[in-house]
């Protein structure tokens, strides 16, 4: 719960307690497929936010490609683990493969907003609107509670096609 709470804010400061709890969780049920998926999740954002070096940056990524192949293992189907698998690559700079790993979860999870919005925001981040504008638009049609973070491609995409009123709207609504 802590984990999906901390993906809704991406608030710095809750970052280790969420792995730690996590990490501890793997360590009484190492079969526990979800939790590794949700442990290389954190990794990644862990690279990503914290690293203070090339050294730290590559073992967190090493981290996070171990539990998100361990989550594989695990449960081959789960849209979660090649949801984590693509954030791994993404973060590694693996983009093709990182598309790949977003479409395989999105294909076996279609209603998983969050990995719906996540995928978009990594398609508007290479300019392809067609396809990321309506993944994030859809995944707050559904989800209202959706992190705002993920508003930031649709800032670019409005933005992008000067449509500065729209662009500052959905900038306002990031939280």
């Amino acid at each position: 719960v802590e984990f999906y709470q901390y993906i809704r804010t991406f608030q710095k400061d809750r970052l280790d307690a969420v792995r730690g709890k996590l990490e501890q969780a793997i360590e009484r049920d190492p079969t526990f497929g979800e939790g590794h998926a949700c442990l290389s999740h954190l990794y990644s954002q862990h690279a990503r936010f914290m690293s203070t070096s090339t050294e730290e940056l590559r073992r967190l990524a090493d981290r996070a490609f171990l539990h998100a192949r361990q989550a594989l293992l695990l449960s081959p189907n789960s849209s979660h683990a090649h949801h984590a698998l693509g954030l791994a690559y993404w973060f590694s700079g693996e983009t093709a493969l990182a598309l790949d790993s977003y479409q395989t979860a999105l294909s076996l999870n279609p209603n998983d907003t969050d990995l719906m919005a996540d995928f978009g925001m990594r398609l508007c981040l290479l300019l392809d609107w067609e396809k990321g504008v309506p993944l994030v638009e859809e995944s707050f049609r559904r989800n209202p509670c959706q992190s705002g973070t993920f508003r930031m491609a649709l800032v670019l995409y409005h933005f992008s096609e000067r449509n500065y009123e729209e662009s500052l709207r959905q900038a306002l609504l990031i939280n």
